[in-house]
């Protein structure tokens, strides 16, 4: 047990990331089932095992973790303050991919009203590219922020972290959690 939170640790990505007390956190078969549901809603399910799904998101986009404040299962603004974490595979993209490139890149894929520039900052020892953006919504009747993170993980693949909140302090205490992130070999 970690003093402020349980310490959750991926062997595949080499990391460890403390999930505040209190917080909640979604698992790899729930996070594989959203997906899954939000991605192909009208087409039959798969019946591969965790394993085979997780092999197969290692050649593509793997998600990693979900912590939020209040109920990981909501789908409107009680789900926020949450992080969510992928790995993306540099071979899908290019291994040559800087980070600010690779928020640019994803940020095609993402209607905001204002997004700030990347800027390259270093959160206890780990440098990230990051930007803030304020994504358009029609859901949610209060205008959520996001900050967005990058990071080389092993030479494989990008750790993309998305921080979503609607205030100042809810940005800090998700900041916490990205700060809690430890890798296994200096990064």
């Amino acid at each position: 047990m970690h003093p402020t939170g349980t310490e959750y640790k991926n062997a595949q990505f080499q990391f460890s990331v403390v999930l505040p007390h209190g917080w909640h956190s979604r698992g790899l078969v729930k996070m594989f089932e959203k997906i899954e549901k939000e991605t192909y809603p009208f087409t039959v399910q798969s019946h591969k095992s965790l394993e085979e799904r997780y092999q197969e998101g290692l050649e593509e986009v793997l998600p990693l973790f979900t912590f939020s404040k209040n109920n990981p299962d909501a789908t409107d603004a009680k789900l926020v303050p949450n992080i969510q974490a992928m790995a993306y595979n540099k071979a899908q993209i290019s291994k040559l991919l800087k980070p600010c490139d690779f928020l640019k890149l994803i940020q095609k894929d993402i209607e905001a009203s204002h997004t700030d520039e990347c800027k390259i900052s270093e959160l206890d020892g780990i440098l990230y590219a990051n930007q803030i953006s304020h994504p358009q919504t029609n859901q949610i009747a209060s205008k959520i922020k996001q900050q967005r993170f990058a990071t080389h993980v092993l030479e494989t693949h990008v750790l993309y972290m998305v921080l979503n909140y609607f205030d100042e302090d809810q940005r800090e205490q998700l900041l916490d959690i990205v700060k809690s992130l430890k890798f296994a070999e200096k990064h």
